[in-house]
């Protein structure tokens, strides 16, 4: 198909967008603005001025519903006498404006696209991973302007953990789900590449040390069995593939540690592993003392005001964040806190909603675009529940992938382009 002058900018943009935001999370921030807008830009101009753009009312109901349910909840806590943050009107006012915006131009051709780009994000970001891991181990040196980006984090390599951090990593929390799902269920996709991309990103969770990411990767899998039972059922041959599926996973482990031990030096990779996974359990560990702590003040700060809470840029006296003091790992239970329970209700019936949606999408149909809305759920639970431990639920580009699947066009089936 010949693209158009105007589409093939478009979805230059698009790609820009996802590419960015998925790869770079702490640099290009100035770039990544104008991409927004000049994407934002040519979204708003087709919401205006094309034809064939299908709005669900119900949808936009619910967001306008929320929207002015976080706005009330931010003049509460302004009222409380709690600081004003720009940052966070920008995130529960602005950006699901703009995501919702960005969501109803997409078509199924678009969508397509949009999958392709995520293949690609998530070979350039196991790449750079690579790249990263390989000076680390002594190989070779990176680049002087490359070792000042944000991208690349700390390193711990020993006996008892294994870290290799850069902050585009959660990205991979939606991705391989993503992936393993289109490998799992989509007959047209290309299977070795796919392949592929679910090892070596195997061995970039093993390597990252992100507790989350390493636990939810096999959530990710095991998430895809329940998928199959529920759109196709159980029979005798599902059993027989799920069981050789099993011992060819078991096998692919064994050597993606055996990798891991030649890359890191490691004697025993596999105890290093469990380990690192094991110390998000360990009181003892720094880091899950203060997650510890910091639950029970939030809990406390809930129960002060557990119908309307104090304000959803409010806070208790504890902070973790001196500039963004709203700001907590413990982002649900933040939340509780700051809205009470009826707000938080409504959150939760929209991350049920949006989960439901997806999954109906997926069902209905064996056709490709189907199967990206069930890779989309299946990326969009695993975020979701990372995020209950680390604030990546305002992360832009998420919301936009997720919430497409209520652009009208979409409904049941693909009718019109647009």
């Amino acid at each position: 198909m010949t693209l158009s002058f105007y589409e093939y900018i478009y979805r230059t943009a698009l790609f820009g967008f996802l590419f960015l935001m998925l790869n770079f999370s702490g640099d290009f921030t100035i770039l990544k603005l104008i991409v927004l807008i000049v994407l934002f830009g040519f979204s708003l101009f087709e919401v205006f001025f094309r034809k064939g753009i299908f709005i669900s009312k119900k949808f936009v109901g619910f967001l306008l519903l929320l929207l002015s349910l976080f706005s009330v909840s931010y003049l509460h806590g302004l009222s409380n006498g709690f600081e004003f943050s720009t940052s966070l009107l920008n995130s529960i006012i602005l950006m699901p404006l703009i995501c919702a915006v960005l969501s109803v131009v997409i078509n199924k051709e678009r969508l397509l696209f949009i999958n392709n780009t995520l293949v690609v994000a998530t070979a350039f970001l196991l790449l750079l991973s690579f790249f990263y891991v390989g000076s680390k181990v002594g190989l070779y040196q990176m680049p002087s302007f490359l070792v000042e980006m944000k991208t690349f984090g700390g390193v711990k390599i020993g006996e008892e953990q294994l870290e290799f951090r850069l902050t585009n990593q959660p990205s991979l929390i939606f991705l391989l789900p993503y992936i393993s799902t289109m490998l799992f269920f989509d007959k047209s996709s290309n299977k070795k590449l796919l392949s592929i991309l679910m090892f070596f990103g195997f061995i970039i969770v093993v390597l990252s040390g992100r507790r989350s990411l390493q636990v939810l990767f096999f959530f990710g899998i095991f998430l895809n069995v329940l998928l199959y039972i529920l759109k196709y059922n159980v029979d005798l041959k599902f059993l027989f593939r799920l069981l050789f599926g099993s011992l060819v996973f078991v096998v692919i482990l064994i050597i993606i540690f055996e990798i891991i031990g030649y890359i890191t030096g490691l004697k025993s990779p596999l105890d290093t592993f469990l380990n690192t996974v094991l110390l998000a359990f360990d009181k003892n560990d720094a880091s899950g003392a203060i997650r510890n702590y910091q639950a029970e003040v939030l809990l406390n700060y809930f129960n002060d005001s557990p119908i309307y809470g104090h304000g959803l840029n409010s806070h208790p006296v504890y902070i973790r964040n001196a500039i963004e003091k709203w700001s907590y790992e413990w982002v649900y239970l933040a939340f509780l806190a700051q809205n009470g329970f009826l707000i938080t209700m409504v959150l939760l019936s929209c991350f049920v909603g949006i989960a439901l949606k997806l999954l109906m999408n997926f069902k209905c149909s064996d056709r490709v675009e189907n199967t990206i809305f069930g890779s989309i759920f299946s990326g969009y639970v695993c975020f979701v529940i990372a995020s209950s431990s680390n604030p990546m639920v305002y992360f832009s580009w998420f919301w936009f992938l997720s919430i497409i699947v209520f652009n009208g066009c979409f409904k049941n089936r693909f009718r019109r382009p647009l």
